[in-house]
């Protein structure tokens, strides 16, 4: 098996899964009810999925030998690809919302983080500006 073939494969099966587990997933939070046809749908991704993932697993046990000697800088990519796959799975959540949608404003930031007073040169703290706003 040559790496082009190798990788294509590799990327193809996660997309797979990747596919059929945001199919399962919306199945969970648009049905209301038990019904017999969602039953059989919910049955057939699941089965489906443990195909996937265990023919990725067969991939990367048994076919892989050559082509798991990567780089540091390889393995480092690697990991920053599937932390960024992770990430759009998120996004793809219709139940996901992100900590914060703005940045924090100056003062947010003068309250909240003593080193960014530091960074500020302000030469109070917090404590002393309140007991200054009491005055």
């Amino acid at each position: 098996m040559n790496k082009k073939l190798y990788e294509a494969l590799f990327f193809k099966l996660r997309a797979d899964i990747m596919n059929t587990s945001a199919q399962l997933d919306r199945l969970f939070l648009e049905t209301q009810g038990l019904e017999e046809d969602t039953l059989v749908v919910a049955q057939q991704l699941v089965m489906n999925l443990v195909q996937l993932q265990g023919a990725l697993h067969t991939l990367q046990e048994e076919y892989a030998g050559p082509f798991n000697q990567s780089t540091d800088v390889e393995g480092e990519r690697w990991k920053a690809l599937f932390l960024s796959l992770e990430r759009l799975e998120n996004y793809a959540n219709p139940s996901y919302e992100p900590l914060r949608s703005t940045p924090l404003t100056h003062e947010e930031l003068l309250e909240r983080s003593s080193d960014y007073r530091k960074s500020q040169n302000l030469g109070y703290t917090l404590r002393k500006r309140e007991d200054e706003d009491e005055e």
